[in-house]
C-alpha cells in the first residue's frame, strides 16, 4: 500500500502545529505538503511560500546555518533517527528568526520513506532558550 496525497494531506490537516513534508533528493530539501499554516509562520502568504521554498527549501535557511541544516538532513535521510536542528529561516517581517525543528522519517508498509519535519518558532535575536540543537 502506497500513501495517496489525499491520505497525506488529511494526515498532515489533523496535526497540531506546523509540519511540512519533504522530498530530499540529491541535495535538495522541496516542500510536498504542509499544514496550511506553514507559510504564515515565515509571515508569508501562499503565493509567496510556493515562490521562496518550490526549489529547495534551504534557500530560506541563513547561510552560516546551511552546514548545520544539511547535517542533519543527510543523518535523516541515511537512516539516523530523528534529527533537531536549532537555525535560522527567512521571515518577510522579521528578517531571520529562530527556529526550532524535529526532522523525522515515516515509513508506509513498503518501506518507502516519508521525511517530515515539525516547526515550533522561537522568534528573537537570542535563539531558543531550553532547546538544544
Amino acid at each position: 500500500m502506497e500513501y495517496t496525497l489525499d491520505q497525506l494531506k488529511t494526515l498532515i490537516s489533523s496535526v497540531a502545529g506546523y509540519v511540512v513534508i519533504y522530498e530530499v533528493m540529491d541535495g535538495v530539501c522541496r516542500p510536498v505538503l504542509y499544514t496550511e499554516n506553514v507559510p504564515a509562520f515565515s509571515g508569508l502568504t501562499e503565493e509567496e511560500y510556493i515562490s521562496l521554498y518550490e526549489k529547495d527549501a534551504a534557500a530560506v535557511v541563513a547561510p552560516a546555518d546551511m552546514p548545520v541544516v544539511a547535517d542533519k538532513l543527510v543523518r535523516l535521510v541515511s537512516g539516523a533517527g530523528d534529527q533537531e536542528a536549532l537555525y535560522r529561516t527567512y521571515h518577510k517581517t522579521r528578517g531571520f528568526v529562530w527556529t526550532h525543528v524535529l526532522f523525522q522519517t515515516a515509513r508506509n508498509p513498503q518501506r518507502q520513506a516519508c521525511h517530515y519535519g515539525k516547526f515550533r518558532g522561537c522568534f528573537g535575536s537570542g535563539g531558543c532558550s531550553g532547546y538544544s540543537a
